[in-house]
């Protein structure tokens, strides 16, 4: 048994299946640092002083320090359009969050951040899904998330707001500048080959969202409890009981979608899901899909 993982970073691409894998490793005792942080940390946000809440595009630019002694080395935060702060900046963050917690984010892979992560001695889950049904459940998520869900609207909610169907899955696809925004987004096949690359990164656990999902999801029990004894072990905790591992699934998370496997082809045209199946086919087989 491995000594016992002290802080954890769960990565994801939007919409990949991050509610499972934070779930998965709650199991094991750790707080989740968005929502459970005490008030000095808060505080220190409101000042611009603190580390993000969240590892995204949005909480990097409000939480950003200036630093001027290393701008050659940047560390990008955010998948969709990453915001890029420097080395120390990102140590600083890293150091400072508490002990038996976990920090979720969409951070693309760099040599300079795995490289934090080994010095502080970070344990690293990454989860990956289905390419399409991520492209899909952005759109959604782009377009829908509101302050109901408690997280405000998406930054590029307006500028995904004002196209029309085709025009939005084209935008997510190929990239380009969001005016609303002020934003450059980078082409999807991009992004996902930037988080897909952390599966060769030393102390990373890659897992699958249709490994975890379980079936509730479209999955196998059997196959959800391996990938969570994957994850057990990574962490260097004891196997949990099955009746712990039948709860991971819920349709509680606060950007939960549809959570199926396969589910994403319901909500496009015929010639919208041969456009996607075409465009992400070289994905698919990159990250070992069939």
């Amino acid at each position: 048994m491995n000594i016992p993982a002290q802080r954890v970073l769960i990565n994801s691409l939007p919409k990949s299946g991050t509610h499972l894998l934070t779930r998965s490793v709650e199991l094991f005792g750790y707080k989740e640092y968005f929502t459970q942080r005490g008030i000095i940390a808060k505080m220190r946000e409101k000042l611009g002083m603190g580390a993000p809440k969240l590892l995204n595009y949005r909480q990097a630019l409000l939480s950003r320090k200036v630093q001027a002694e290393d701008t050659q080395h940047l560390i990008p935060i955010g998948a969709l359009s990453p915001y890029y702060v420097n080395v120390p900046t990102a140590r600083a963050w890293f150091d400072s969050y508490p002990h038996d917690y976990y920090v979720h984010g969409h951070v693309p892979f760099s040599t300079e951040l795995a490289e934090i992560l080994d010095h502080y001695e970070y344990r690293h889950l990454i989860i990956m899904r289905d390419p399409s049904a991520v492209v899909v459940s952005q759109l959604k998520h782009i377009l829908y998330n509101n302050d109901q869900t408690g997280m405000g609207m998406h930054f590029l909610h307006q500028d995904f707001a004002s196209l029309d169907a085709q025009q939005q899955l084209d935008f997510l696809l190929n990239g380009g500048f969001a005016q609303h925004a002020g934003v450059a987004m980078q082409d999807f096949h991009r992004v996902y080959e930037s988080m897909l690359a952390w599966r060769d990164a030393p102390g990373c656990l890659l897992i699958k969202f249709e490994d975890l999902v379980g079936e509730q999801g479209g999955g196998s029990a059997e196959q959800q409890r391996a990938t969570v004894e994957k994850i057990a072990e990574h962490l260097g905790h004891n196997k949990p009981q099955a009746t712990q591992i039948e709860g991971i699934y819920s349709a509680q998370s606060r950007t939960f979608n549809s959570g199926k496997i396969g589910a994403w082809q319901d909500n496009l045209s015929d010639a919208q899901v041969e456009q996607l199946n075409e465009y992400c086919a070289p994905l698919r087989a990159m990250a070992g899909y069939s």
